[in-house]
């Protein structure tokens, strides 16, 4: 299955200036000259929608897309934290592609109708301002899953990389997508109201679509966060978190957050090295760009002594998405960590 990333599926897009077609046949013209890319940007999708209250849509499709094309493609994708900067700056493609220090650029938009999406997208040469592919889509919400991999598809193609195969993508339910989405969004708030609508909003999915593991593995996540934040008592929280991990995997092995999740309850629950190292190991190999879970795996190296690696490991994150850090530099700070992983940790009251 591919859920096309963590926190959300993908689409891109823009609405091209002028004739579309006539854009096409250009592109066309040049096709044979497609140069190899090495480095490619997405730059944050703008919503066409013009109602801000979609504005976390075009934001978790930026997001999705830049995971998708990471896992599928050789070529180095820039990551949210560096384009992230971006959104809604009147910048030259040359002015963008020159500080990541990119050889091409993806821009889009993408309008959201109730259950019907309409996408476009271009890639262009950062050297020459040349348009590489472009490319209009219109879908069901339903089939937003399946867009993600085949926009990404394109993208890569066009970049004349290695492209890695994606699993068949499954069709989704529109409500239960909307509601994940929308606990995505406020997650990130990290804040306690933020969390609560996030739990609030993931279990909405879940009622909607039982079998739709990434709510299962927001919920997760949103659990384990709430406890290394001490908004809810710890032992509870973490209870919560693995539980919802472990529903995710039943329903999906391949997510890589669910493993994440497993493993950082394996870590602060159960002190269980063996299972967590195995979780984390599985986690690595399925999406090693996933920002929350290699912090997580930064506090299980950490909490083992192995603080060198942990500090890599945070800074690997911090580049990937800079909301993927807590605050405090421990991922549990209102854990008193024991010598002896009998004596379990308190909660600082």
């Amino acid at each position: 299955m591919a859920w096309g990333g963590r926190t959300a599926v993908t689409c891109v897009g823009i609405i091209i200036a002028g004739n579309f077609s006539g854009m096409h046949n250009l592109i066309a013209s040049h096709g044979k000259f497609t140069p190899q890319i090495s480095a490619l940007a997405v730059i944050p999708l703008e919503n066409l929608s013009h109602n801000p209250e979609e504005e976390y849509f075009a934001d978790r499709m930026t997001d999705a897309l830049i995971i998708i094309l990471a896992k599928m493609g050789s070529a180095r994708i820039t990551s949210r934290t560096s384009i992230m900067r971006y959104k809604g700056m009147k910048k030259s493609v040359k002015e963008i592609g020159h500080e990541p220090q990119v050889d091409a650029v993806v821009e889009g938009t993408v309008m959201r109708s109730g259950d019907h999406v309409r996408i476009t997208a271009q890639l262009i040469q950062v050297s020459t301002d040349m348009h590489l592919w472009a490319e209009a889509y219109e879908r069901d919400l339903s089939e937003i899953v399946a867009l993600q991999d085949e926009v990404a598809t394109n993208i890569a193609r066009h970049t004349n990389v290695v492209t890695k195969p994606l699993e068949k993508a499954r069709v989704v339910n529109p409500q239960a997508y909307g509601l994940y989405l929308k606990g995505s969004y406020f997650f990130y708030e990290y804040t306690s109201h933020g969390w609560q609508q996030a739990i609030e909003y993931f279990n909405k999915a879940i009622e909607s679509d039982p079998g739709f593991a990434p709510a299962y593995v927001g919920l997760a996540d949103v659990y384990l966060v709430v406890g290394a934040y001490g908004a809810m008592p710890t032992r509870e929280a973490l209870t919560r978190g693995k539980t919802a991990a472990q529903k995710a995997l039943e329903l999906d092995d391949n997510l890589a957050g669910a493993h994440y999740a497993m493993a950082t309850a394996f870590t602060w629950y159960d002190w269980d090295w063996v299972n967590a190292e195995r979780e984390f190991h599985r986690a690595l190999e399925l999406n090693p760009n996933d920002a929350l879970g290699r912090n997580w795996h930064g506090g299980y190296l950490s909490v083992r002594g192995r603080h060198d690696e942990a500090i890599l490991e945070h800074e690997r994150a911090r580049q990937l998405d800079l909301r993927s850090l807590l605050k405090e530099t421990h991922p549990y700070p209102n854990l008193m960590i024991s010598d002896s992983p009998s004596l379990i940790a308190r909660e600082v009251v």
